[in-house]
């Protein structure tokens, strides 16, 4: 298993695979675990990374063993590119980060990204607050989150 350094010194380094790589990436060995399942890696942990070099960054992944992510962005992409992108480096987009306010405002444009992704699940990571966390913050996160389980479902999808 890689640590966080030598995982950072990796995607740092900059190597990249040449695009007619795709069959060296199939090859490549998946993360093994005790639970018999596979190992995601959250995109977030490239932030730095993605907007820079989109397609090396993602065959660095898929070298590493990862075959499964999560998204949190289109890191200056449409939907279409970060797709494309994902296919070619041999990886799967299972559930996608939405914001809370994008769940509130925009659900149906949230669901439809995740979909193009290819994810099955739509994840808010995040419920904004001032320094405390108040009943009303809950009361007003659970009313949002039950409306978004409700269109997640009716889109097909699952929210967490």
């Amino acid at each position: 298993m890689w640590s966080r350094r030598q995982f950072l010194s990796i995607a740092a380094a900059g190597f990249a695979v040449p695009a007619g790589a795709r069959a060296w990436l199939e090859a490549q060995e998946e993360i093994k675990t005790a639970l018999n399942g596979p190992v995601g890696l959250q995109m977030w942990s490239l932030r730095e990374y993605l907007p820079k070099d989109l397609p090396g960054t993602l065959a660095k992944v898929r070298a590493m063993g990862f075959r499964e992510l999560e998204g949190a962005g289109l890191w200056k992409h449409t939907v279409g590119e970060l797709r494309a992108a994902l296919d070619s480096a041999g990886l799967r987009c299972r559930s996608a980060h939405m914001g809370f306010e994008r769940l509130r405002d925009d659900a149906a444009g949230a669901f439809a990204e995740a979909k193009g992704l290819g994810a099955s699940w739509v994840v808010c990571p995040w419920i904004p607050h001032d320094k405390e966390f108040t009943r009303e913050d809950a009361l007003r996160s659970a009313e949002a989150f039950n409306k978004a389980a409700a269109a997640a479902e009716a889109a097909w999808l699952r929210f967490a």
